[in-house]
């Protein structure tokens, strides 16, 4: 992911520590400016946005998303910062800290704000003999 600048490059003579950890905090600085951007557009449309609709809404505003394929890269950056973009269910990425009873996304009770894992307060998913009920319907998503 770019903004018209780029990152001074990783020199082969710094240690792999180093390397790892300067990749690292670059990594986690575009994902935190990701969703940061992400979250205004969220905000601006105050409704789930759907992964291509904001890989369009973030390069039309001058972010470059680089890759083998983009909007996977910015799926996976999303799900890096996930504690502030979340994916809710019928897809689409809503606000991490923000119920959306329409979207059925209710954040007190998502572990890893995630649609997967997010029910509302009052549902329990039901449980066969201490086992935990495998969601059917989100199974074809992978």
């Amino acid at each position: 992911m770019t903004d018209k600048k780029q990152e001074p490059p990783l020199y082969l003579d710094m240690g792999f520590a180093e390397a790892l950890e300067r990749f690292a905090q670059t990594d986690k600085k575009e994902a935190d400016e990701l969703a940061e951007r992400g979250r205004a557009i969220i905000r601006e449309r105050n409704e789930p946005v759907s992964r291509t609709d904001l890989f369009k809404a973030l390069t039309e505003r001058g972010l470059t998303i680089a890759g083998t394929d983009p909007e996977m890269v910015l799926s996976t950056m999303l799900w890096r910062t996930r504690d502030r973009v979340a994916r809710v269910k019928g897809g689409g990425y809503w606000l991490a800290d923000v119920p959306n009873e329409a979207a059925g996304y209710f954040p007190e009770t998502s572990t890893d704000n995630d649609q997967m894992e997010n029910t509302p307060p009052e549902e329990e998913l039901p449980t066969d003999a201490g086992t935990p009920a495998v969601r059917h319907d989100l199974l074809d998503e992978a």
